[in-house]
């Protein structure tokens, strides 16, 4: 193609330009070799020079119509503005991620119910056999239930945490990063080990709920948990659901060997994986910065309200974007 010329008969530079702008919109304008590109922009400014000429004399032609179409379509390729990072983090948040979630709600929904099955089992047993609860949870673990949320060491350790509000935050990222990282990462083992991780929080979540409930504690609780909560274990679902997606690929590979089962879910699983730790990063903040804030349980609780129904308008979002067919 490099060198081709522009001369001749009337019109007979339309293919070598059409054809240039194919291999440009298929490869990029980085497709093309050096002298192409300036090619492509000579011929470009040829064809708007003849599109004024149709404009002026016979507007509204057939042969103006499609010059206007044609000059549309290459004006894009030349003066398209080039993507930066900036450009693919804001497409990642705003189309990838959600559309990503949107289309594996399925998945998503068993991991919650599962999470859910284990703190309803929990609890449960614990409020009709309380003597029991170290069945389920050690006994330091009760202890500290029964006693961590009181309304004197409650305000203590709001204390001494806003004290220490960097070392918190360091963390609470690396502590719910690494919860998430094992949900996904034993996915591999078939997703057994991801499904036991999530009935287990589930039990150590339904356990706390009930002891603390016992002795008349849950608002501090609930108080302590809205602020973050739902982005946190959004994250931790999110989690899961990619690594039940590698164990699912593993399980049900179809015709595809396992290696090309994994392969082809590798893109949905990045995508739930990343935007969960970047989720679990920001929950990170709300735990240390506003959790421990000395303000009515009352308030908490709509902080919690309002990222939850942020948290769910994005997962509409995503839906809406996948019904509409645009592609993560």
């Amino acid at each position: 193609m490099s060198g081709a010329s522009d001369t001749g008969p009337l019109g007979s530079y339309h293919a070598t330009l059409d054809e240039l702008a194919h291999k440009a919109h298929a490869g990029g304008l980085g497709s093309l070799a050096p002298d192409d590109v300036l090619l492509l922009n000579r011929l470009y400014r040829r064809l708007t020079a003849e599109l004024a000429r149709s404009r002026r004399d016979d507007p509204g032609s057939e042969r103006t119509r499609q010059l206007n179409g044609f000059a549309a379509r290459v004006h894009g390729l030349v003066y398209r503005r080039r993507s930066t990072a900036t450009d693919a983090v804001g497409r990642f948040f705003a189309v990838t991620f959600p559309v990503g979630i949107a289309s594996h709600l399925g998945t998503l929904a068993l991991a919650v119910g599962v999470f859910l099955a284990g703190t309803a089992f929990s609890y449960g047993f614990i409020k009709v056999h309380p003597q029991k609860a170290h069945y389920l949870v050690p006994a330091d673990f009760i202890e500290n239930a029964e006693q961590g949320f009181r309304k004197e060491n409650f305000e203590e350790s709001t204390f001494d945490r806003w004290r220490q509000k960097p070392l918190y935050v360091s963390f609470y990222i690396t502590n719910n990063v690494k919860v998430a990282f094992v949900a996904f990462a034993v996915g591999i083992a078939f997703a057994v080990p991801t499904v036991a991780i999530l009935f287990q929080n589930g039990v150590i979540m339904g356990a706390t709920a009930a002891i603390v409930e016992r002795n008349g504690l849950l608002p501090n609780l609930l108080g302590w948990v809205s602020p973050h909560g739902s982005l946190e274990l959004g994250a931790i679902f999110l989690s899961a659901t990619a690594g039940m997606l590698l164990g699912w690929a593993l399980i049900r590979p179809g015709r595809r060997t396992r290696r090309e089962a994994l392969r082809d879910a590798a893109h949905d699983v990045i995508v739930l994986v990343v935007g969960a730790a970047v989720m679990l990063v920001v929950a990170a903040f709300f735990e240390t910065f506003v959790a421990p804030l000395p303000v009515p349980n009352p308030v908490k609780y709509a902080i919690g309200c309002v990222n939850s129904s942020i948290l769910m308008l994005y997962v509409l979002h995503g839906h809406r974007l996948c019904r509409a067919g645009v592609k993560s």
